[in-house]
């Protein structure tokens, strides 16, 4: 048998079993003895496929089916049957990049798919990676870093990377320097730099340190100049850039007799030379100070000269002028001509042995006057009556007069009829009304004014041998030195004076009359002792006098109701003559002496508290009668207003009866008075009726009664109707309030007048809550005006609203500071309280009050307060405002005062100009030079500030006693400092002011959990902080919910979400929360005190915001009418 294949691609490979030939021989020879079997195989045609890999550094080439795998630099070889298909693929390593196949019709970089139809060639070619070299020119000023891992580089660096691989490196200044540029780049855009790895690059970053820039100022210099090295020679060349951090030192050249006088602006203060660290850009002014001219004057050119040291005036005889450096001390010595020749200095100027010392720190004028010397002649004048004259003394009115050293002074005396002259000091030796003094010194002479003396004799009469008394000198009768005569003659001397005697009767004695001198009658008798005198008494002898109470026989007398009389009588034959002594008179309880008796009468009590008066009434020894008067206190009425029996009300008018009949007064009648609206005749019953009318609106009267008693004391009593309005027949919204004002938290009662067609009353607030029913009640925090809107749903589905307004009060706000807080006991300080941080909401604060904790009390914006003990004192401060509301909080501070040898903390007091603007950027300069350390030195300032609504989110100020810091955008920002002192003690003390700044619109929700169990209280509150640029710029407040749709799932109708637990204050329906808003800064309860029922669980989003007014923001241009930002906040609520 011969094998034969079927086409040119077939081989024969060879015979099997019974076949006896070998190899491939296409003839089989069979010898058949027995049943046999011959198996010929075919196959495809072979071929061989040649691959070789060029440049790679151990990339490789692999096959599909698998035979060839081939590494770098070799050649592989591979046979595969015809037709086979093989799929080869290059695999790159060590960085290499494949970089395309040659032969058997491959090409590109995708994998090569070969079919074997005959013997086949392939060459795949890698590409060695190229290196990247980067530097950073002389290793200074930032770092390089590449957007792919590889570089990061501050010097040299090195890195290889594929080929044609793009790198983008990115400069990064260091602080205090910028970015110069870049070479060796493909493409740069700033700080990037694009690098297409084609072959080996190279990169060079240039850095360079920032300029400052230095401006000096040279105020008033007079050719003066400040220099420094290199670039300043100020006022010529006064702009010089250098690099950061470079110090600059200054130097003040003053010229022609100016001086240097300081340094002012950024950082030199009182250095000299002042050496700048250009950390910034910085602007210095040097004060040079002009020469101050000093002018002396020798008055009217006489008497002698005047020499400075230093020179510059030189023997000056009238009028010489010099001028001096600032600051310079100039000794004046006057020199007179002659011996008798003193002189004295005028002027701004300091006498030291008779030299006068001059300061030039301003122009100075000094007068050297010389004269002759005198001496002083003093009168002293005592007494009234006389005067003394001598040429240029006219004592009374110009008792002192210099007279040249030897002089000759004659003082005369000049005297009334009634006095005399006594010399005395200098003028002890004269005598008479003339005195002569030599004046050989300053001397002083006394002219003492006395009165001359005259006699008074006094003669006791006796009529009838038995009768006699005391005569007494009652002038001056607290002396306790007056003449008193009761023998038969006495005599007195006295000086030219006015006397009265008083005549007193001894027991059973009684006095007639005076003789002489005018008098006569039973009375006093008054005269002037301006000679001598002689005046008689007479008496008279009279039985005893015998006294009884004849209103009552009890010794205790008590006026019932505030009135009554007592009557004292004297029973004698002589009872007109009896002699009556009173002791323990009473002030309020008047004595009225009617012949014989003496009268009290006891009248009504005006007075709330009882009166007691306790009387001793004495005649002769025998005779005396003590009793009490008491007299009740009068007690106030009490005005009571009940309403008598029901109202009765129509569909016209409510008819009210009320009553004062319950009003009383303990001790007698009263009167009544009512005031009524609209009923002014009815106000004196006490039982009135009073019909009001209805209107369209509800009113309310108030009602007062007076009740008044005898001694027109008063008590009032008010009542207040709310008579309803006319009730319309359809459905309508009426209701009325318990109150229209009132303070923080406001309690308001609602009341709505019900109708049978009325299914549903729902009440709303502008401050967000509801409520439902027809009586119910609204809390108000919020200080200002509040609506209150009332709608009623009636069962035709009508809707009526009605809104009333309340106002919340806010009581003030108490703040102080207390400046030192903390002083040492020895140190004569006073602490300063200062309340001008304090504020009123509404209104304006009227009075300060302060209590200190050692039981001080004072009032007042600013006081001081001194301590003389150590210790801790707190002080509290209570403000008042216009409407007489005290402070809600109790300001306290404590202030210590310590010994000497405890260390005190500094006090931190700072300005900051301007505190609001209404526009944006606004730099505010920062001052703290008013801070103080009692015991040390201040040695760091530190600045920081935060905004309103992120007060955790602390921005450092630069550092200083004095720097600025700038807002760039509109909002409401916190600066506080702290301080530090060579102690390393920080204040004490809070240090904070509030800069407004431009226009915002900033909303926050804060104090939500993100997670409510069922039980829980949900309270939402959104902080609000606007101001608008005008009030054509005004918004709207909107506030929506995002309700969980599995929740909106068990509502029948959306419009059951009002009833969804605590959502009656959202609406399907869009529309806004507050409107017309133009200035805000308030916290809003959304939601309060809302407990988490089960079955409503899920995730609720709350969010708020600012819209242009009157548009809405719900739908696709919501954000285009957005005019804050959009406040968000998620919750989530357990479903049981």
């Amino acid at each position: 048998m011969n094998a034969h294949t079927a086409d040119d691609h077939s081989v024969f490979i060879g015979w099997s079993d019974a076949c006896l030939a070998e190899g491939t021989n296409t003839l089989c020879t069979i010898t058949m003895d027995q049943s046999k079997s011959v198996k010929a195989t075919f196959g495809l045609d072979q071929h061989s496929l040649h691959v070789q890999v060029k440049d790679g550094n151990g990339s490789y080439v692999v096959s599909e089916p698998f035979g060839i795998n081939c590494t770098s630099d070799s050649n592989c070889e591979e046979s595969y049957e015809h037709g086979t298909e093989i799929t080869l693929t290059a695999i790159p390593q060590n960085n290499d990049s494949f970089g395309g196949w040659s032969g058997s019709g491959c090409y590109g970089k995708s994998p090569c798919v070969v079919t074997m139809d005959q013997a086949k060639n392939v060459t795949a070619t890698f590409i060695a990676p190229k290196t990247l070299t980067v530097k950073v020119k002389d290793g200074v000023g930032g770092e390089v870093v590449s957007e792919k891992f590889g570089i990061h580089c501050t010097s040299d660096c090195e890195k290889s990377y594929e080929h044609d691989t793009e790198v983008i490196l990115t400069a990064i200044p260091q602080e205090h320097y910028n970015f110069l540029g870049w070479s060796g780049c493909s493409k740069t855009e700033e700080e990037l730099c694009t690098v297409t790895m084609d072959q080996e690059q190279n990169v060079i970053a240039s850095f360079g340190i920032n300029q400052r820039l230095l401006t000096v100022h040279v105020n008033d210099g007079g050719g003066s100049t400040v220099t420094a090295l290199p670039g300043i020679n100020c006022p010529s060349d006064c702009e010089e850039s250098y690099e950061y951090g470079t110090e600059v030192t200054l130097h003040p050249n003053p010229k022609n007799d100016y001086i240097f006088g300081g340094w002012s602006d950024d950082g030199c203060s009182e250095k000299n030379p002042c050496v700048v660290t250009m950390a910034q850009a910085k602007n210095v002014t040097a004060t040079f100070i002009p020469p101050k001219t000093l002018t002396v004057e020798v008055k009217d050119g006489v008497g002698g000269i005047v020499s400075s040291e230093p020179a510059g005036i030189d023997n000056c005889i009238y009028k010489c002028e010099k001028s001096y450096e600032h600051g310079k001390e100039v000794i004046l010595t006057a020199v007179p001509n002659e011996e008798r020749y003193k002189f004295k200095w005028e002027g701004d100027c300091l006498v030291t042995d008779n030299k006068c010392t001059v300061t030039m720190d301003q122009a100075q004028y000094v007068t050297a006057s010389f004269f002759i010397s005198s001496v002083s002649l003093k009168v002293i004048k005592e007494g009234e009556g006389c005067t003394v004259n001598a040429p240029g003394i006219s004592c009374g009115t110009d008792c002192d007069e210099p007279y040249p050293v030897g002089d000759l002074v004659t003082l005369n005396a000049n005297s009334d009829s009634h006095h005399f002259v006594v010399w005395g000091e200098d003028g002890k030796d004269c005598s008479g009304n003339s005195c002569a003094v030599t004046m050989e010194q300053s001397k002083t002479v006394t002219a003492t004014c006395r009165l001359k003396d005259y006699t008074l004799t006094v003669n006791n009469a006796n009529i009838d041998d038995i009768g006699m008394g005391t005569i007494t000198d009652t002038t001056d009768i607290d002396d306790g030195n007056n003449f008193q005569c009761s023998k038969r003659n006495c005599s007195e001397t006295y000086s030219a004076k006015e006397v009265c005697l008083t005549a007193k009767p001894d027991a059973n004695s009684v006095f007639i009359n005076w003789n002489g001198t005018n008098c006569s009658g039973p009375n006093n008798c008054c005269f002037k002792m301006d000679q001598d005198k002689t005046i008689t008494a007479n008496w008279k002898k009279i039985p005893p006098c015998t006294y009884k109470l004849t209103h009552t026989t009890s010794r205790n007398f008590e006026a019932v109701g505030g009135e009554g009389n007592v009557i004292v009588k004297a029973e004698s034959q002589h009872a007109q003559q009896c002699s009556w002594e009173v002791e323990e008179d009473c002030e309020w309880l008047e004595t009225r002496k009617e012949d014989d008796a003496l009268h009290y009468p006891v009248e009504g009590n005006p007075n709330l508290n009882s009166r007691v008066c306790e009387l001793t009434i004495k005649g002769d020894a025998s005779t005396e009668i003590k009793f009490i008067v008491t007299q009740k206190g009068n007690q106030l009425p009490k005005a009571i207003i009940s309403q008598s029996g029901r109202s009765q009300e129509n569909e016209e008018s409510l008819t009210v009866t009320l009553s004062g009949e319950r009003s009383f007064d303990p001790e007698g009648e009263i009167t009544y008075k009512w005031s009524i609206p609209e009923h002014p005749e009815k106000t004196s019953n006490s039982v009135v009726m009073v019909e009001f009318h209805k209107t369209e609106e509800i009113q309310r009267h108030n009602i007062t009664l007076t009740v008044t008693d005898r001694f027109a004391q008063s008590d009032t009593d008010e009542y207040d109707v709310v008579v309803p309005s006319i009730v319309p027949a359809a459905c309508f919204a009426k209701f009325y309030t318990n109150i229209s004002e009132g303070i923080s938290p406001l309690t308001v009662e609602l009341n709505a007048f019900e109708s049978g067609d009325i299914t549903s009353y729902e009440w709303s607030a502008s401050d967000g809550q509801t409520t439902f029913g027809s009586n119910s009640q609204l809390v108000f925090e919020e200080r200002g005006t509040h609506i209150i809107t009332l709608k009623t749903i009636c069962s035709s589905g009508e809707e009526e609203t009605a809104q009333e307004k309340v106002t919340v009060l806010m009581e003030p706000i108490a703040q102080f500071l207390a400046f030192p807080g903390i002083i040492k006991l020895s140190e004569p300080k006073s602490v300063t309280l200062d309340a001008s941080d304090s504020f009123d909401y509404d209104g304006k604060i009227i009075d300060y009050q302060w209590e200190v904790s050692d039981d001080r009390q004072l009032s007042g914006k600013k006081v001081n307060l001194s301590f003389e003990t150590e210790g801790e004192y707190e002080v509290k401060l209570v403000v008042v405002d216009n409407d007489n509301l005290s402070s809600a909080n109790l300001a306290r501070q404590t202030i210590t005062v310590v010994n000497d040898v405890e260390l005190i903390p500094p006090t931190a007091i700072f300005k900051a100009t301007p505190l609001k603007s209404d526009k944006a950027p606004l730099t505010v300069h920062l001052d703290a030079s008013d801070s103080i350390d009692p015991d040390g030195t201040i040695e760091q300032y530190q600045w920081f500030y935060s905004k309103l609504l992120a007060p955790d989110e602390k921005i450092i100020i630069p550092s200083g006693e004095q720097t600025k810091v700038t807002f760039k955008e509109g909002g409401i920002y916190k600066i506080t400092l702290t301080i530090t002192d060579n102690n390393s003690l920080t204040n004490v003390n809070v240090a904070e002011k509030q800069i407004s700044v431009g226009n915002w619109a900033i909303l926050e929700f804060q104090d939500l959990k993100e997670f409510y169990k069922v039980g829980d209280y949900l309270e939402v509150e959104l902080v609000e902080s606007l101001k608008v640029k005008s009030r054509f710029h005004r918004v709207d407040l909107w506030v929506a919910i995002q309700v969980p749709v599995e929740v909106l799932a068990k509502l029948e109708v959306p419009a059951e979400l009002g009833n969804l637990f605590f959502l009656p204050a959202f609406n399907m329906e869009p529309k806004p929360f507050k409107e017309d808003l133009e200035r805000e800064e308030r916290r809003h309860k959304v939601l309060r005190d809302i407990e988490i029922p089960p079955g409503i669980g899920g995730t609720y989003v709350f969010y708020a915001a600012y819209v242009e007014k009157g548009t809405n923001p719900v739908g696709l241009l919501g954000f285009t009418v957005l005019r804050s930002n959009l406040a968000t906040v998620k919750i989530v609520i357990s479903d049981r």
